[in-house]
């Protein structure tokens, strides 16, 4: 939407590199004159071949970086040495403005983008041709405003950037030379504000250009923080301007020494309470202005209303009339105002799913910086240019949103004899949020070492289908890729020095603590293959999606990340609706019944073979719900949109139990010493053989009993053993590590009785007639045919957005008595041990922070032992403990951890990890220490022992 005269009413000059007159661009637009230009870009006014309609044309022309002579060539000529990658990025924030914009064109009031393309190695948008007068045009012609004209025009301009807003978009460029004053007295917003997009670049090479006058204090600052008080100040800027024909001072200048005049000042009639509004969106301090549009709006309508109410109702009516037109760019690289609403507008009957990526601990600031913009590019690959929206919250975590066919096609175009090739959580962690540092088994490779990579269509000679997991005819998707002659020798010596070594692709290869590396694409059933010169690869397999092998040729060769993004996801599913299903449980609800925040589940699915019958899913599907109501809390179910077998719960926050989620995988419910069952209670004993029933006196607890005289004959045997084996306590045991009540035992069972009333849940969120009622409908009332795994928790908060902070303890109901105490005698040895528990509290992580001295090998085996012995870690308690050394204390990729197994009878095990630097220096001196001590010496000449070094 351009004017027929030059944007700014000034002559445009015709220079060589302008286009012709006659110039056809894409076979459908014909260039006839300049009507504007600026440091990135020409405008031309054209005619549409097609439908011989006049258009405005934009193309993007960076003088700081191009030239060209068109009497030689149209195309443009790149001569800074260093700044293609600059160009080529500006370029495509050029055409990102013109799909951003153009998402909005169904809206009232948005300006219509017909067309946008490359030509000429550069770019161009094309868009409705408008004539009209700028607004600076427009004054300086007929001298200054009324003071109530001029809010009054400006009031249906106020209505549009309150839009603006709504779409979480800062425009950054208003000015009077950037407003278009129509025939019907409307204001058109016309800029692309492209210096202020362009300027955001390198440190080496950016520059702050802003229009003096209209851009805020925070528009100087690179760290400034913006809002729709940005735009306040500048609309104010144009309205200053209106009344007093001059620009406000310069924000820079002012803040300097502020000597901004008031209108009043400068002899212009003005109604004081009007003024006072005005100057305050001129306020240099953002929290003197108004925050937003409806404050401002608000403000003035008040005023404006006493002026004279009926000028204002004819101008409300003409505004709901008019159609508003608004041009915005998004505001810099780094600021995100988050878009309330905009993923339904522009994936408008399509499915998504929402991702959120937040900075690991171990990354600076810079490095996130860095991994988000590889992050993007890695999205562009895989869902294409400007398919996805990527928002950024208050706290730096990015939310993403982009179309669910992006994981879709991957599982949709996969042939593994295995069912579904990659879990989502699986495409979003090797897609999305690991580094993507390449190997070929442990030869590191680089950017630098890839000559090409490209992704291909056809038939490999010589690989068999079968074997590499490929469609049993026609073409098939795979990568190849061209290493250097230099890499491709250093890996011939690779070679040589592991014969018979088989070379695969991985990615972030990590050595998995015990026999073998982890990372193999092989594991998604996509395999390698290569020429005898160690110089060609190809990758194909299961996956046939194009979009993931073109994803593995920029890992191949682009920079990874500095480390593992954390990440969240909300599962692509289809909900069910109670009002219509056969089978909805007594407390379903509807999807969209459970406001925010809230948590969403995903559990896999299997039946222990490949297949699931029909009617098997049909009963995992009612246990489900069976086991859920008992809990007497609102839930939505659905099912996984591209995952077979797959469900996903919706539960509010408040409502959570994360033990107990992650307990509706588990069928076994028994009573343990932690060492051996004393007696399981499936559903062929409970009810029939033992009865489980709640008692209130004295006080409530559960009796659990056996019936018959065989069952009190085996636990008489049983608690015997147990006593024998110095075990003082028996366990109500959900699957075999959630501890629900305890049961102090002192001497052996012969009646086969148990009373629990040392319940070890928070019984305040929980009652214990629910948990009881759980228990038993686990136990008795559900059909156990299926194996459920909780793949993945994401929580999202009041606003709907994933939200990556959350205290995952503050959901648990389980409580463990034991790690107090532990924690309190770590504390009496070294106030630095840091003690926790992991897994389903069954296992003690015990972390020691000594520095790699000469007494590091003592001073770790010895504290080990005082802890493991004076918190009688043997009792069984914890299924697992480990001891390990704080890795930073010493270098990346060491590690000396001492971890004990308690798995197995009432018999621990132990296993001894080091690092390879750390064994050559200390495995001598540490052998030699487990060998003569007398607690470890039965460990270490144990079958059981273990020793592993990376």
């Amino acid at each position: 939407m351009f004017i027929k005269t030059d944007l700014r009413g000034k002559n445009v000059k015709t220079e060589i590199y302008h286009l012709k007159p006659g110039t056809i661009l894409d076979e459908r637009y014909r260039i006839e004159e300049v009507i504007g230009e600026g440091g990135f870009g020409i405008t031309y006014s054209g005619v549409c071949l097609h439908q011989e309609e006049k258009v405005a044309i934009k193309e993007f022309f960076w003088r700081d970086y191009v030239r060209r002579d068109c009497s030689v060539t149209n195309e443009v000529v790149l001569f800074q040495k260093d700044g293609r990658e600059d160009y080529e990025h500006q370029k495509k924030r050029f055409l990102k403005e013109a799909r951003i914009i153009r998402d909005f064109s169904r809206e009232p009031g948005i300006v219509h983008i017909r067309d946008y393309f490359e030509e000429n190695q550069t770019a161009y948008i094309v868009m409705d041709f408008l004539e009209g007068q700028t607004l600076k045009k427009y004054v300086e012609q007929n001298g200054p405003m009324d003071p109530g004209e001029a809010f009054r025009l400006m009031l249906p301009f106020m209505e549009t950037l309150k839009k603006i807003h709504s779409y979480g978009i800062i425009h950054r460029d208003i000015s009077p030379d950037n407003l278009i004053l129509g025939t019907d007295q409307t204001l058109t917003l016309i800029d692309f504000g492209a210096a202020r997009d362009f300027s955001l670049l390198s440190e080496k090479t950016r520059s702050i250009v802003l229009k003096g006058g209209y851009a805020p204090c925070e528009q100087y600052d690179r760290h400034g923080r913006l809002g729709p008080w940005t735009d306040i100040y500048a609309l104010c800027g144009v309205l200053y301007f209106c009344i007093t024909k001059n620009p406000p001072e310069d924000a820079f200048q002012r803040m300097l020494h502020d000597e901004l005049k008031t209108p009043g000042a400068l002899g212009i009639s003005m109604d004081p309470a009007l003024e006072k509004i005005l100057m305050k969106g001129l306020s240099l301090e953002i929290s003197s202005r108004y925050q937003n549009m409806d404050a401002f709006m608000e403000a003035v309508r008040e005023i404006i209303r006493e002026v004279d109410p009926r000028e204002i109702r004819r101008k409300w009516l003409i505004r709901i009339a008019s159609v508003f037109c608004f041009f915005c760019v998004l505001a810099g690289a780094g600021f995100w105002y988050y878009q309330a609403h905009l993923a339904e507008f522009k994936f408008r009957g399509v499915e998504t799913m929402t991702l959120a990526f937040s900075r690991p601990k171990e990354s600076s600031q810079k490095e996130y910086e860095q991994d988000l913009e590889i992050l993007e590019e890695r999205i562009q690959v895989l869902t294409g240019e400007d398919n996805y929206i990527l928002s950024r919250k208050k706290n730096g975590d990015v939310s993403v949103v982009m179309p669910a066919d992006s994981y879709g096609a991957v599982v949709q175009n996969s042939s593994s004899p295995y069912g579904t090739a990659m879990e989502l959580w699986e495409f979003i962690n090797l897609c999305l949020a690991k580094p993507g540092k390449p190997s070929l088994n442990d030869f590191s490779l680089s950017a630098r070492d890839v000559e090409k990579a490209q992704v291909k269509q056809g038939v490999l000679e010589g690989v068999s289908r079968s074997d590499a997991s490929l469609p049993e005819t026609g073409d098939y998707s795979y990568l190849e890729f061209t290493l250097t002659k230099e890499a491709a020798d250093k890996l011939r010596d690779y070679v040589k020095e592991n014969p018979g070594t088989s070379l695969g692709l991985y990615l972030d290869l990590s050595w998995n603590g015990e026999t073998s590396y982890s990372g193999s694409l092989g594991w998604y059933s996509i395999y390698t293959f290569y020429e005898e010169d160690y110089r060609t690869f190809y990758l194909t397999g299961a996956v046939q999606s194009p979009a993931f092998y073109r994803l593995l040729a920029y890992e191949l060769t682009h920079e990874p990340y500095e480390n593992r993004l954390a990440y969240s996801y909300i599962p692509p599913s289809t909900w069910e609706d109670v009002d219509t299903s056969m089978i909805a449980g007594e407390n379903q609800v509807n999807e969209e019944d459970l406001a925010d925040p809230a948590v969403y589940v995903e559990y896999s699915c299997s039946s222990g073979s490949q297949d699931m019958p029909n009617g098997q899913w049909y009963n995992t599907v009612s246990d489900f719900k069976t086991l859920l109501d008992t809990l007497e809390i609102p839930y939505a179910f659905g099912i996984s949109s591209f995952q077979e077998h797959y469900i996903t719960l919706k539960l509010s926050r408040e409502d959570l139990y994360l033990d107990l989620l992650y307990m509706l995988t588990e069928k076994d419910l028994s009573i343990s010493d932690m060492g051996n069952t004393i007696q399981s209670l499936r559903t062929y004993s409970l009810g029939e053989d033992f009865t489980f029933v709640e008692k209130t006196n004295p006080s409530y607890h559960w009796e659990i009993q056996a019936a018959s005289e065989y069952e009190k004959e085996s636990i008489l045997e049983r608690t015997q053993k147990t006593l024998q084996n110095q075990r003082d306590s028996l366990y109500l045991l959900v699957g075999n590590s959630f501890k629900i009540a305890e049961f102090p035992l002192t001497e052996e069972i012969s009646n086969g009785f148990f009373t629990f009333s040392d319940f070890l849940w928070d019984t305040s969120r929980l009652k214990p007639e629910n948990m009881r009622q759980f228990l038993y409908t686990m136990a008795c009332e559900t059909t156990n045919s299926s194996y459920y795994t909780l793949e993945h928790a994401s929580f999202t908060d009041s606003q709907s957005l994933l939200d990556m902070g959350v205290d995952l303890e503050s959901y648990e109901i389980l409580e463990s008595p034991r790690l107090e105490q532990i924690e309190q005698e770590a504390e009496k040895l070294d106030a630095s041990i840091s003690v926790d528990e992991a897994g389903n509290k069954d296992s003690l992580t015990v972390t020691l922070p000594f520095p790699y001295d000469e007494h590091l090998v003592e001073d770790f085996l010895e504290t080990v032992k005082q802890l493991y012995q004076t918190c009688n870690l043997q009792d069984g308690y914890y299924r697992s403990v480990n001891f390990r050394m704080d890795t930073d204390q010493i270098e990346p990729g060491e590690d000396l951890s001492v971890y004990f197994s308690l798995y197995s009878d009432y018999t621990p095990t132990m296993t001894v990890y080091m690092g390879k630097k750390l064994a050559k220096a200390k495995q001598e001196e540490l052998m030699e220490q487990l060998k003569t001590d007398s607690f470890y010496q039965p460990f270490a000449v144990s079958e059981d022992f273990n020793f592993y070094t990376n």
